[in-house]
């Protein structure tokens, strides 16, 4: 059992995720995307969807240069229905996900995919066929950026500050390398640091052995890896400096995680656990923190 004392300050057990309301008027919908994940779903999901629908979302990121990191999950559309990812502003831009739907009702995954740029459309059409199995689909969007600085090359030292400032794995959103070290010493001057971790997708084992995100707070340590996790969850320091370790083995590399962290001055005494896998346990809160 690992202990974790001190360091969480809140697990936010059901997801923070920003739902994008549907558009099928003929008009996309627009959306900004930032650094916690979107989620995109039809009308009706997850209970079914009407049939002749004509749906489109565009997408876009706050910040010039990044990249939207998609996927699209849990879709049970028919394949006489159609979803469709392009890699730009509009419809004729060059596919990312091109006809995604499912057959015999089974649920479809369409894998990672990443923009050039800052923009993806999205379209869903469906027929005039509806079945009980069509569910729909949930289509995941985060803006992506390489925020690991030299980290990997020597531990780095960073500020804590008011506003919130990231870390990620190295060439995020994109698969992180094999055999890599990287390490961020959080400090700040006033306070405690305060960590955001917004999305992990690290190569999973019961011991977290292989890769790991790794947080060691005053002799507390926390060891992380977890495919394809969209919940955001929130942690403290006991004291002023918190340090952040990132490792990966020789195989199976994966997107790897993005984080923010901040100065903040809420206490955190009573907020404590002994927990083996937070990150698992999606049945109830393990702490309330009031300021």
């Amino acid at each position: 059992m690992i202990s974790v004392r001190y360091l969480l300050l809140c697990v936010l057990l059901s997801l923070t995720i920003y739902q994008v309301a549907a558009q099928c008027s003929g008009t996309p919908a627009e959306m900004i995307v930032g650094y916690s994940i979107t989620s995109i779903t039809p009308p009706g999901y997850p209970n079914g969807y009407a049939g002749d629908l004509n749906c489109s979302w565009i997408a876009r990121t706050q910040v010039q240069g990044d990249v939207l990191l998609i996927i699209s999950t849990e879709n049970t559309v028919s394949c006489g229905d159609t979803v469709n990812v392009h890699d730009g502003q509009n419809s004729s831009a060059n596919y990312l996900i091109l006809k995604h739907c499912s057959s015999n009702g089974n649920v479809a995954h369409s894998g990672f995919k990443v923009t050039t740029a800052e923009s993806a459309y999205i379209e869903f059409v469906s027929d005039g066929i509806s079945a009980s199995t069509e569910k729909g689909f949930d289509m995941k969007i985060i803006s992506g950026h390489d925020f690991s600085g030299s980290a990997c090359s020597s531990p780095v030292n960073l500020t804590a500050t008011s506003n919130p400032q990231y870390i990620t794995s190295p060439s995020f959103p994109e698969s992180y390398t094999t055999n890599t070290d990287c390490q961020w010493i959080i400090q700040t001057t006033l306070g405690r640091v305060m960590l955001n971790l917004m999305f992990m997708d690290i190569e999973v084992e019961e011991s977290c052995s292989y890769d790991y995100l790794n947080v060691t707070d005053e002799g507390y340590s926390l060891k992380l890896c977890e495919e394809r996790y969209w919940s955001e969850i929130k942690y403290v320091s006991n004291g002023t400096s918190i340090t952040v370790d990132f490792h990966s083995d020789e195989q199976s590399t994966r997107r790897g995680f993005i984080l923010s962290y901040q100065q903040t001055n809420l206490p955190c005494s009573y907020c404590t656990a002994n927990i083996t896998k937070p990150f698992y346990m999606l049945t109830f809160i393990l702490a309330i923190c009031l300021s």
